[in-house]
């Protein structure tokens, strides 16, 4: 009988009929007892089950295919769909499902330390924000759970806060019950309550990138929690639209720049062990810039500055090389997209990492500095094959740029290298390093940043070991605090490094160590003086730093004079000082003179 052409998804009207013919012969035979029954079996309408919904394998990297594959209008989504394409990906599953899980689990793990730093926020913000005023966002005790509302308490004040349907917490019952804090929007005051809704709208989010340095082919992408979860916004795929501030993830690309630049004479202006005099610092439009310690260290070299994450010195280096300079060199690292879109502004707090950047552009600009300055743009396709002629291949690759020198690129990596050591991701990427090797397991060097936004609004973990680039974030999509101490080493570290793990436990045969480049020694130096450490260095207490890179002929000659004798005083008056601002390139492109040099903007 045709089953193909009675089938009801080819022609539902025939297949109507067909069915009505068979209940007439069952009636007939005697399956059916009466002509009531039959009436009613005629009656009832031939409906399709809807199709079970496609679980695609690595959702968010399959939506960054196609994006790939459209964005410059050559093939419509449209076509992409109907003209039977086989895309041949660089996706890694292996990999894609540890960083899924890992992201995942680790989410989870941050939900439950916001937790535990509220009573230090609600602190916080009670010693701030004062007495209760419509317009806050602020903490407020739950007082009892119902159905579909909390009522929850707030400086004498009572409010009724409704529900959503799906809670945007990854474990609601840990979250929502009496005694607890929870975040809410005070919409009005009135005597006595309030009127209030719930502040949280999704829970925190995050994404992942892994790249093949040498390639630029993307072994992983992982854009949030759950591609299918609408209520978190799953769809929004954090990995490669949008963007978020870097924070100090940024600072190496200008240190690396730095390490390339020539004075007038020809000769290296920046070494690792050019020291810069971390101070207070104002400028003459009231920014005053602080490091994340709240205090100063005197002088500092730029390999320490680097390791420690100093934002003073870090500004005072952009502020010599000059802002109006400095903002070329930084584009020179957007591999996503070229010529470079990213909106950096010649502004002193840009170098912190205020821009906006995806963990994919942010994954590409360090594998410049991991691949000996050579930069690839990413790419998530081998092979698309059309289904006409399937031996073709109609990828194009972009060409690599030679952004750094190798010898900029490997000193800055091994300044990157020690933030693990000694720096701000000891305690987490370090640590794990530290442990994995007293067990006997080899590891792979490995080179990284944290960054941190203001008020740990987003944290992050970017590292690289000599074949992959892993960068990790995480942060709420509204424009909001985790909460105080919710830094990139505490925050995310511990992804990062549960991540890498596992990945590296894929195989056997891994590059071990960064290749260096022709031209490179390696001195011990101080990081206060930047020069040849003495007894008096390594009784100090302040770093040593065993094996900085050097250009060679650029390496220090003499030994630490710091920790020998008294600091000395400011060698600038506060007068020369003021004029730093238009001379630092702002307003052209003149330098300020940073080596000794002390701002004073009282």
């Amino acid at each position: 009988q045709a089953p193909s052409a009675l089938s009801p998804t080819r022609d539902i009207e025939q297949a109507r009929r067909r069915r009505n013919l068979v209940l007439g012969n069952m009636r007939r035979l005697g399956f059916i007892k009466t002509d009531e029954e039959l009436k009613r079996y005629l009656e009832t309408p031939v409906v399709l089950n809807p199709a079970p919904p496609v679980k695609e394998t690595a959702p968010y990297f399959v939506d960054y295919v196609r994006n790939w594959l459209t964005r410059d209008r050559s093939l419509s989504p449209e076509e992409l769909k109907s003209k039977g394409y086989t895309i041949i990906g660089t996706v890694d599953l292996n990999l894609q499902r540890i960083c899924e899980e890992e992201l995942s689990k680790g989410l989870r793990e941050v939900e439950k330390q916001i937790e535990e730093q509220k009573p230090e926020r609600f602190a916080q913000e009670s010693a701030k924000l004062g007495s209760v005023k419509k317009g806050q966002a602020r903490l407020a005790r739950i007082k009892e759970v119902r159905s579909d509302s909390i009522v929850v308490t707030l400086q004498g004040y009572t409010a009724t806060v409704p529900l959503p349907k799906t809670l945007p917490y990854f474990d609601p019952q840990a979250v929502v019950k009496p005694g607890n804090l929870i975040d809410i929007y005070i919409q009005d005051v009135r005597k006595g309550k309030l009127e209030a809704y719930l502040y949280d709208k999704t829970h925190v989010q995050g994404a992942a990138v892994l790249l093949d340095v040498k390639t630029g082919e993307v072994l992983a992408l992982v854009g949030g929690a759950d591609y299918n979860d609408n209520a978190n916004n799953g769809q929004w795929n954090r990995a490669y639209q949008g963007g978020r501030q870097p924070g100090s993830c940024w600072k190496p690309l200008l240190y690396a720049s730095a390490m390339d630049l020539d004075d007038a004479s020809g000769k290296p202006r920046f070494t690792p062990g050019y020291v810069i005099i971390d101070e207070p610092l104002t400028f003459p439009d009231g920014y005053s810039p602080k490091n994340y310690e709240g205090r100063s260290y005197g002088p500092t070299c730029l390999h320490e500055a680097l390791v420690k994450s100093r934002n003073i010195p870090t500004i005072k280096l952009f502020m010599e090389i000059g802002p109006k300079r400095a903002v070329p060199l930084y584009h020179r690292f957007n591999m996503v997209t070229r010529p470079s879109n990213w909106q950096l502004d010649a502004v002193p707090s840009m170098p912190l990492g205020t821009p906006n950047i995806t963990p994919l552009e942010l994954a590409a600009a360090y594998a410049v500095i991991a691949n000996q300055g050579v930069g690839i743009p990413p790419h998530p396709i081998r092979r698309k094959l059309s289904a006409r002629n399937p031996s073709e291949s109609s990828i194009e690759r972009a060409e690599r740029v030679q952004v750094l020198s190798p010898q900029a690129a490997y000193i800055t990596t091994r300044m990157m290298m020690d933030v693990i050591r000694f720096g701000t991701a000891k305690t987490t990427v370090g640590k794990w390093i530290d442990e994995q090797t007293a067990k006997g397991r080899k590891i792979p060097e490995i080179a990284g940043k944290t960054g941190t936004t203001n008020n740990c609004f987003v944290a992050w973990f970017t590292g690289f070991t000599p074949e992959l680039v892993l960068a990790v974030y995480v942060g709420y999509d509204q424009h909001r605090s985790m909460g105080p101490k919710m830094v990139g080493g505490k925050t995310v570290g511990p992804i990062w490094a549960r991540m890498m793990d596992r990945i590296l436990q894929t195989r056997s045969d891994w590059e071990m160590k960064f290749p260096v480049p022709e031209g490179i020694s390696f001195v011990p130096i101080c990081s206060k003086s930047g020069k040849r450490p003495t007894e008096a260095c390594y009784a100090s207490g302040d770093n040593v730093f065993p094996n900085a890179a050097f250009k060679a002929g650029t390496e220090p000659s003499g030994t630490c004079t710091y920790h020998t004798s008294a600091p000395q005083e400011s060698i600038q008056s506060e007068e020369d000082a003021e004029s730093a601002y238009s001379q630092s390139g702002l307003e052209d492109t003149q330098n300020v003179p940073s080596r000794g040099f002390r701002m004073r903007f009282w």
